[in-house]
């Protein structure tokens, strides 16, 4: 049996879709939602595509449900193009979304991607508030990150941290 895989117009890939697939984008989730073109369980490696598969991924709010973020992050730059962009959301460490749900099993700070290798960060970005109301004080934690992430992140606390990488082969 033929399995559904990627047509030669979709090479952007929406990790951990969920119930919010991507038009034009490949949506794989562990779960049968509307939309999702491959159920995969995302902590089971290897992922079923080919090396250098995808010019853009974007994984919003699913890298902190995973286990092995490394495996993760390796298995992304595998199926990556030179100079893919990898665009990742994923709730912020101090703030209440992120210790709340119980299905987290990692938090992340500003300089959490750091570490990975074989990836250039292009873009990061703390979100404050994705309330209209709210959101124009977005700004302020982006100003200086480094202090605002060593004496204010418990006073006033983010919701999430945006990173955009690219691939580097």
């Amino acid at each position: 049996m033929k399995s559904k895989f990627i047509s030669s117009k979709s090479t952007k890939l929406n990790l951990g879709s969920g119930h919010r697939p991507l038009k034009g984008y490949f949506n794989i989730d562990k779960n049968s939602f509307e939309g999702v073109d491959k159920i995969w369980d995302l902590d089971k490696f290897p992922y079923p595509f080919k090396d250098n598969t995808f010019d853009l991924i974007n994984a919003d709010s699913i890298i902190e449900h995973l286990t092995n973020i490394e495996n993760v992050m390796k298995e992304l730059r595998r199926i990556s193009k030179p100079n893919t962009l990898i665009k990742i959301s994923v709730g912020y460490f101090s703030g209440v979304n992120s210790y709340t749900d119980p299905t987290h099993k990692h938090f992340f700070t500003y300089n959490s991607f750091e570490f990975f290798k074989g990836f250039k960060i292009t873009k990061k970005r703390l979100i404050y508030s994705c309330n209209p109301l709210l959101s124009w004080l977005n700004f302020l934690p982006n100003l200086f990150p480094k202090v605002y992430e060593r004496f204010f992140c418990y006073i006033i606390p983010c919701q999430a941290l945006i990173v955009e990488m690219k691939v580097i082969k």
